[in-house]
């Protein structure tokens, strides 16, 4: 519609032109856009109010189109009939019936009431749209045929099992016509009367087909009230229509969709064998996205899941129907019912829903009277092997009644910050603790299975041996049989006897063992068995000590085989695989024939007992000699060697370890700390008992369940002293129950459960015997049975083979924990699964993991440091006294700063600052610190924050500009001081302290700084220097599995268990790995500085990154998220620009301090290449910003196609614009384009919104919290929409504030664009130097033998990269840098090729006007070569190729290059000898 303002108010004619209307019946608003160059002032608003009073009014804009007058008188559509309301609602149109309209020329925005108002969309009324449409009805459509429409429709490309319901796009279109065809043999009865409509308005159409042009506006203002008139006739019409749909909704309760649900639910596992079939299932809606046509037709996709399975959904819709799922999201339970078939575009069988309803999902829940907690829990945290979402745990501890629980990660504390006061709000308290791997300190070369005392000879001579091995059918010493024992004796340091008797297992042997032993069934059906052969070999041994390879294995039959045949077996035993371990540390693997090798013992026939007992025999009499040269050793004490070989690679036990006061968590975090730091083996960290023991205070131990050292000494039998010293390291004692033993059982490596029962009871005994608590614990990794395979898909990173056949470690409620403790009476489990892990607990304070308040490093006399810093600084500037603003703005900072505590926050920014310049190099600053202007006055920013002034160097006059809230000092003209005459200074940029600090001081201050990339390094180490060895840490990170991690795994599990999963269950398995913790790391450039007077340790552990030691950095433990309002954060990253602008500084003699700031042939590149002086065209010939860094990206040039800046004001704006997120896209580019705003009236930066609505007259505290919640993306609730309405802020820009995500501050905005022009400085007027600066800077994607061949070379490397599709990040960097060189070369800017003697190693220099580029940009050599070349030029010249490649690392392929490139042309191939060398 077009109807000009002037025919409805008293405004001139063509000025406003109102293009649309939509009424909100229920909310009796009626919505306008009013086409016009600038928006009503407010005296012709309220006419226009007046005039529409009997409505509420909302007004939007639109930025004008001229038009003939034709243009304004839409064209006819027909009758129009509210049978649905579309989702894609254009704008209403107000038709007369005797006025036939022609068809819109363009049709207007789209308005949603939901988004405006929070209205259901049948709540509004669109006269404009054509809606003669008969729906489907639900039952009607033939879903497979339309399954096999869509897939044909579709895109056509291959569809792998990452990306199958990523690729969803349509010839929209065409599915819309199909599915109004089938809607058309579905209509309603009642469609007769739309035809007649119709054809009246067919016949109205012939008598007056359109209106002529010298119509008068009369006429048209008739015309146009009369359709008002119609429009309301209409409306009742739609009304009606709503009612029903109203009580349609009435009449369900939540989702109903489709007809009746008839059949039984069955478990999603279940059907995949039932396609074809109508089924229901019962699941929860995961990754639901819904494809609406352009006809309003909507398709559905999404995963049903539930604890058995997952299967791909997709459900039809149509606009009769749809209403029908507005309920539908992610995370609901429904129940379906449907059919599963192949669906040709997924590739993979489809459940098509027909009908679909709310659903309730069973849930298990803990009904005991008294509830148990557990002590063991592993949250995601731990690394490769914990899968319990602390989110979801929290919501089923608060479901079960639970009121503690311990989550024990492996070796890592992290969860505790995040966890600790989430949990408290809701009653349950988290226990501070972790599950330990210890290990024992020495290696067990060594073990004594008696009651005997050691003996303590040292000379190998002394003591009598028994050297053995035996064969086996498998690895099993409960389910497999010894088939061979082969032994030597050894006295006097010398083999004697042998032994050797090949043993019937009384079974068939398999294959592998016949293939890796030699042994046959017919060697064996003849020979002697165990019960025969065992007696024999015992009385061999007698009272010798005996000697193996791997003797834990040998050992272990034998002493199986024994207790079988009632024969007493606990023997002192030495193992050669821990000798050859802590003697040979350049030894990868320690298998019996590589140790022979490295010990010169002769070739042997391995994997026969005789021969491997001879063999092991020699390599044992040569190592115990050599382990005997160190002094103070004997037999008694070899396992006290001292050896390189790691502890942590020692064998591993499980034990819990709780903080039982502040001293205990200090004590945790040390431990943990020394752990993760210096002893770490297979990516996991492990403790040695002696650090345990170092750290013993204040911890409360558990010995561990399976896996723990106390359960592996009872079933392996050790002697009593060894468990009486296990008993007495621990304070409780775990048992866990029996039902997770069960694969253990099956697989052999446990006799039967009665053994788990008999070992149980034992470390029930000893509890009692010792006056220890025992406790029930179930050691969870995962919440849900049927996450089982999650820890099979993972396997710890596949540090180790792993395979659970059952669910076993998941969390089990009180019941079933005591219904796994029957079998020792309802009271002592009672007392194992409840009463005492209470009692263990109430012993135990409950600490917070991070203490609360802030821990600020203290510098003395830092407050009046800062003070007279400041001072100092403005009175230099602005004279003595101060202007009034000056004095008020730094008296008002420096009391908040001051009064808070942050003043040594300011100065040692300053400090690191100032040492930076006093090196050379500029510091950009981050962040809001700019809004500070005592950060100014103390050097730690350039961003004046005042408002935009002038100010004399010479006597110091200066004048502000207050009301200019937009403006840049920079952009005023040039002045003269009226007072001297001198050139007078321009600077501020407006902005408000407050967005830095708040208006109560009560908001964290973050200073960040940009240094230069390559001197961040000094200063950190500097940083370190400032505040002492051991008090700065770099800020630790945690990695997590995503996605496409999590995929690679899944894959990977697929393979190696011949599996084929559909995308579904694909899916399911990543959403349960994802998050998972798979490594640490570290901040680029944040540092975590500890005070003196407290400990690291007393806030958090530390490490390293990834666990790696030679990195050279410590990090804290826990995120520096956790601890940003505890201790100080210092963001000191590296950056590209600084080093980019000290590198034009060299190269030019400059001071980029000094040069000019508002030059207008700078401030043009912004808006074209005029500057430039361009010479040949090229591809990017319109904005002159390439290479300069925040303005040369696609999307911030395009930005600048849409503004042309003309000011650094405007600058700052886009910068602003361009690091937010849903700031410009979907926003501020609509509203400047609909002309609803003007460019300096949209949303660019955090602090427009405090300025803005303050200007309004909204309080400031308010304004502040108002910017706060939108800057971060958090919404506004109703309230503060109102209280902003209610102050005159208009409705559009409500609506740009909450589509805001993320919001720039401006001083960081502002920050960015002084360094940013000072390069466009450089690229006007010294383009040599801008170049070669910039191609350094990204010497990595410089591509030498195609930028070196000019233009065409580059524009053809150029035009590779549009016919590719989805290019990759690195071809990404490779075409910017040939952007830039076709700028380059355009201009007719010179590069020359790089020379073997003048070329820098890594750094593009200028020779005599052109560009030298350095030895590192050419082809195939890299820095490591480049630098070695310039370094042994220094030494001498190269005499001849074979020279320089004897002389530098240069390979053949870099040589090749030289080569080919002729930058070693003139150097001859080989050394020539004369034959006069050496007589003279």
């Amino acid at each position: 519609m077009q109807i000009d303002l002037a025919k409805l108010i008293k405004v001139k004619e063509n000025l406003y032109t109102i293009t649309s209307a939509i009424y909100y019946q229920k909310e009796n608003l009626l919505e306008i856009k009013i086409k016009s160059e600038n928006p009503l002032d407010s005296a012709l608003e309220e006419d226009l109010r007046e005039y529409f009073d009997f409505v509420d009014l909302k007004i939007s804009y639109e930025k004008i189109i001229v038009k003939d007058f034709d243009d304004y008188i839409p064209e006819y559509e027909g009758e129009v009939e509210y049978e649905d309301v579309p989702d894609d609602l254009n704008d209403i149109v107000f038709r007369d019936e005797n006025i036939p309209e022609p068809r819109p020329i363009e049709n207007s925005a789209y308005y949603s009431a939901k988004g405006n108002f929070g209205q259901d969309e049948d709540e509004i009324i669109d006269i404009d749209e054509d809606l003669n449409e008969n729906p489907f009805e639900e039952d009607s459509v033939n879903q497979d045929e339309l399954l096999k429409e869509e897939a044909e429709l579709k895109e056509e490309s291959p569809v792998s099992i990452e990306n199958s319901f990523e690729n969803r796009d349509c010839d929209e279109e065409e599915l819309d016509q199909d599915l109004e065809e089938r809607e058309l043999e579905d209509e309603d009865e009642d469609s007769g009367d739309d035809e007649s409509l119709k054809y009246e308005e067919s016949s109205q159409i012939e008598e007056n087909p359109q209106i002529d042009k010298s119509s008068s506006f009369d006429d048209l203002k008739r015309a146009k009230e009369a359709q008002l008139q119609r429009q309301i006739a209409q409306a009742l019409n739609y009304q009606n229509k709503q009612k029903e749909k109203e009580e349609a909704k009435k009449n369900t309760d939540g989702l109903n969709f489709g007809r009746k649900i008839k059949s039984d639910p069955i478990q999603i596992e279940d059907i995949y064998d039932k396609k074809g079939m109508t089924n229901s299932l019962i699941g929860t809606i995961y990754g639901l996205s819904c494809l609406e046509t352009k006809s309003g037709y909507f398709i559905y996709t999404f995963d049903l899941e539930d604890k058995t399975d997952a299967i791909s959904c997709k459900l039809f819709a149509n606009k009769k129907n749809n209403f029908k799922l507005e309920e539908l999201k992610d995370g609901m339970a429904v129940q379906v019912e449907g059919v599963l078939n192949f669906d040709d575009y997924a590739k993979e069988d489809v459940f098509t829903v027909n009908s679909l309803i709310n659903a309730l999902i069973s849930k298990k829940v803990d009904l005991a009277a008294d509830k148990r907690f557990e002590l063991e829990l592993h949250s995601k945290y731990t690394n490769l092997d914990g899968f319990v979402d602390d989110g979801v745990l929290l919501k089923v501890l608060k479901e079960w009644g639970w009121d503690t629980i311990g989550i024990t990660d492996t070796e890592n504390l992290q969860v505790l910050p995040y966890v600790y006061d989430s949990y408290k709000k809701n009653g349950i308290r988290v226990l501070n603790g972790v599950e330990l791997l210890l290990v024992e300190d020495d290696l067990r070369i060594l073990t004594n299975l008696s009651d005997k005392d050691l003996p303590n000879f040292k000379n190998l001579e002394d003591g009598s041996f028994v050297v053995f091995d035996i064969e086996t059918t498998g690895l099993l010493k409960y389910r497999d049989a010894i088939t061979e024992i082969g032994a030597v004796r050894v006295e006097n340091g010398e083999i004697t006897e042998t032994y050797n008797q090949l043993i019937n297992p009384e079974r068939i042997l398999p294959e592998k063992i016949v293939e890796i032993t030699g042994i046959t069934d017919a060697m064996l059906a003849d020979k002697p068995k165990i019960d025969e052969v065992l007696p024999g070999f015992l009385d061999f041994c007698g009272d010798s000590l005996l000697v193996g390879q791997n003797t834990d294995f040998d050992v272990g039959f034998i002493r199986e085989n024994a207790k079988r045949l009632g024969l007493k077996f606990d023997p002192i035993y030495l193992d050669t695989l821990p000798m050859a371990r802590a003697l040979f540390d350049d030894m990868g693997k320690f298998s019996l024939d590589k140790i022979a090798r490295k010990l010169d013992i002769p070739a042997f026939n391995h994997h026969r007992a005789s021969d491997d007992a001879r063999a092991t025999a020699q390599i044992f009499i040569k190592m115990y000699k050599m382990i005997m040269e160190e002094e103070g050793l004997d037999i008694s004490k070899i396992n006290s060697l001292k050896t390189v070989y790691p502890k942590a690679k020692h064998q591993t036990f499980s034990a819990l370890a709780f903080a039982k006061d502040k001293t205990g968590l200090k004590n945790l975090y040390k431990l943990v700390s020394e752990s993760r730091m210096n002893h770490i083996a297979n990516g996991e960290a492990r403790t040695p008992l002696s650090v345990l023991e170092k750290y013993r205070e204040g911890l409360v131990l558990g010995a561990g369940g399976a896996e723990g050292m106390l359960f592996e000494y009872l079933l392996n039998e050790r002697n009593d002293r060894d468990i009486i010293r296990v008993l007495d390291t621990f304070d409780f004692y775990q048992v866990e129950p029996v039902s997770m033993f069960l694969d253990k059982v099956e697989s052999g490596k446990i006799d039967s459960l009665a053994q788990v029962k008999e070992i149980n009871q034992k470390i029930i005994d000893f509890g009692e015997a010792n006056n220890k608590l025992v406790a029930a614990t179930g050691g969870v990794r995962y919440l849900e049975p049927g996450d089982y395979k999650l820890r099979n898909v993972l396997k710890k990173g596949s540090f180790f083979f792993y395979k659970e056949n059952r669910p076993l470690y998941y969390l089990r409620t009180t019941d079933e924990m005591l219904k796994d403790f029957a079998y020792l009476g309802d009271s002592k489990a009672y007392e194992l699964v409840i009463r005492n892990p209470k009692k263990i607990v109430a012993t135990l304070e409950d600490i917070r993991p991070i203490p609360h308040g802030t821990f600020p490093p203290k510098i003395e006399g830092s407050e009046e440091m800062l003070r007279e810093t400041c001072f100092k600084k403005a009175h230099e500037i602005y004279g003595d006294p101060l202007p009034k603003i000056v004095q008020d703005r730094l008296d008002r900072e420096l009391h908040s700063i001051i009064s808070n505590g942050y003043a040594v926050l300011y100065i040692i920014a300053q400090k690191l600052v100032k040492k930076s310049n006093e090196d050379g190099y500029l510091v950009g600053s981050r962040g809001s610190v700019g809004s500070s202007f005592a950060a100014t006055m103390a050097d730690i920013t350039e961003v004046n924050p005042l408002s935009p002034h002038y100010v004399c160097p010479s006597c110091k006059h200066s004048e502000f500009f207050e009301e200019d809230l937009l403006g840049s000092g920079i952009d005023y003209p040039d002045k003269d001081c009226p007072e001297c005459g001198t050139p007078m200074h321009k600077d501020g940029h407006n902005i408000p302290f407050e967005v830095f600090l708040g208006f109560e001081g009560d908001k964290e201050p973050d200073i960040d700084l940009n240094f230069a990339g390559e001197y961040q390094p000094t200063i950190h180490k500097y940083t370190e220097e400032l505040f002492g060895e051991g008090k700065v840490f770099r800020a630790g990170t945690i990695g997590t599995i995503k996605d496409n991690t999590a995929f690679g795994y899944i894959k990977k599990y697929m393979e190696e268990n011949n599996l084929d999963l559909t995308n579904a269950q694909i899916r399911k398995l990543q959403r349960g790995l994802s998050e998972v913790k798979r490594s640490t790391g570290q901040h680029p450039g944040g540092l975590i500085v500890v005070p003196n007077d407290i400990e690291v340790f007393d806030i958090c552990p530390i490490q390293y990154p990834a666990d790696d030691p030679t990195s050279g950095n410590r990090t804290t433990h826990f995120p520096y998220r956790v601890m940003e309002e505890t201790l100080l954060k210092l963001d000191l990253l590296g950056h590209d620009v600084p080093s980019v602008i000290r590198n034009l500084q060299d190269l030019t003699g400059t001071d980029p301090l000094k040069i000019k700031m508002d030059d207008q042939d700078v401030m043009k590149i912004f808006s074209s290449t005029e500057p430039l002086k361009i010479k040949h065209d090229f591809s990017n010939n319109d904005i002159g910003t390439l290479g300069i860094p925040e303005f040369g990206t696609n999307f911030v040039r395009g930005m600048l196609k849409d503004t042309y800046p003309k000011k650094f004001s405007e600058m700052a704006r886009i910068s602003g614009l361009s690091h937010g997120t849903n700031v410009w896209l979907n926003n501020a580019q609509d509203i400047i384009k609909s002309n609803t705003a003007g460019f300096n009236e949209i949303i660019s930066t955090r602090d427009d919104i405090m300025n803005a609505l303050i200007q309004e007259g909204l309080d400031k505290k308010k304004s502040f919290m108002i910017m706060e919640k939108v800057r971060k993306g958090k919404g506004l609730s109703e309230e503060e929409i109102e209280y902003m309405r209610e102050n005159g802020v208009k409705d559009w820009y409500i609506d740009s504030c909450l589509k805001i995500a993320y919001l720039f501050p401006k001083a960081h905005a502002v920050a960015y664009c002084l360094m940013s022009y000072r390069i466009a400085y450089y690229k006007v007027y010294y383009p040599e130097a801008f170049y070669a600066s910039y191609f350094s800077s990204k010497l990595g994607d410089f591509t030498y033998s195609t930028i070196l061949s000019g233009l065409e070379s580059v524009q053809m490397a150029l035009n590779a990269y549009k016919e590719m599709f989805n290019i990759s990040k690195r071809d990404q960097d490779l075409r910017t840098v040939f952007e830039v060189a076709e700028e380059m070369h355009a201009r007719e800017i010179k590069i020359r090729k790089a020379d073997i003697y003048e070329s820098d190693a890594t750094k593009f220099l200028i020779k005599d006007g052109e560009i030298l580029p350095p030895l590192a940009a050419v082809d195939d050599v890299s820095e490591a070569m480049a630098k070695d070349i310039v370094a042994e030029r220094a030494k001498g010249d190269f005499i001849s190729i074979e020279d320089l490649t004897s002389r530098t690392s240069v390979n053949k392929n870099a040589l090749k290059s030289l080569k080919d490139l002729r930058i070693i042309e003139g150097i001859q191939e080989e050394n020539q000898m004369s034959l006069f060398d050496g007589l003279f």
